[in-house]
């Protein structure tokens, strides 16, 4: 569920109110709530938000995951009865409309559900990404990857890229790795590339050859529009590994009885 303009609903301390005016129409307004786009405002919404869980424990709704302003609450069943033909009914100790009538006494306004949210299921979006239960599975959605193929060839296209942009396609990718863990190995030239800029934000660059690279991967693997990664455990598994370096030789590794090192070059 998701809380209708989430920053609005934040009231601004008086003392305050005076470096929140806001120009419109050539005239200056005095904002008396939190603005969008305000730095502090995240951390102000984010106070409420751990209050309105802390109230939720206390009424036994948990557990309640939140980021900002979208709130997943989920149940467990305290009680089940077996069908004739062999279903099962679960009985939960509450529902959607138990988690409304509870907030709306915290005065909290949430968008319509069939707008921007939807009752328990066993499949949910959550922070950008998709989450079976059953299945034990998170992927990114089709409609993401799609856009997110779109701002790599955009970003390839552009010619000379800016620091915001590199900075903002970055973001991206690594957000990605939450389930692509395979991408974390072609974020590094990209971050070389952000450190170029030294902190000239108003320069452009062309995209260096190695990320240049790292971006096609990119392309191609978020073009297939289907990643997905387990969230089962993994087994337990000692693989004996074995490390150490010397500053004047190189680096040794041992892994289950076999072992490669690697000499510094010059």
């Amino acid at each position: 569920m998701d809380v209708k303009a989430a920053f609005r609903n934040s009231p601004i301390w008086p003392p305050h109110k005076a470096l929140c005016v806001v120009e419109w129409a050539g005239s200056l307004f005095v904002d008396h709530v939190f603005p969008f786009g305000l730095a502090t405002a995240p951390s102000v919404q984010g106070c409420v938000a751990d209050a309105t869980v802390d109230l939720l424990d206390t009424w036994d709704v948990n557990p309640v995951f939140k980021w900002v302003d979208d709130f997943n609450f989920m149940r467990e069943p305290c009680s089940a009865i077996m069908q004739e033909d062999g279903s099962i009914d679960y009985n939960y100790t509450y529902d959607l409309h138990d988690i409304i009538s509870l907030t709306d006494r915290l005065g909290i306004p949430w968008h319509p559900i069939d707008k921007k949210g939807h009752d328990f299921t066993f499949v949910a979006t959550y922070v950008g990404f998709k989450w079976d239960l059953q299945a034990r599975t998170v992927s990114l959605p089709r409609k993401k990857c799609e856009k997110y193929v779109a701002r790599v060839l955009a970003y390839l296209d552009v010619g000379r890229v800016s620091l915001e942009q590199s900075m903002k396609l970055h973001g991206t990718l690594q957000h990605t790795t939450f389930v692509l863990k395979a991408g974390n190995s072609y974020l590094p030239a990209i971050s070389r590339a952000i450190t170029g800029f030294k902190g000239d934000r108003h320069r452009r660059h062309h995209v260096a050859r190695d990320a240049r690279a790292d971006l096609l991967w990119w392309k191609a693997i978020l073009a297939e529009g289907h990643i997905m990664r387990s969230l089962l455990p993994r087994l337990h598994c000692d693989p004996d590994v074995w490390v150490d370096a010397s500053t004047s030789w190189g680096i040794g590794l041992v892994v289950n009885g076999h072992w490669a090192a690697w000499r510094l070059l010059e």
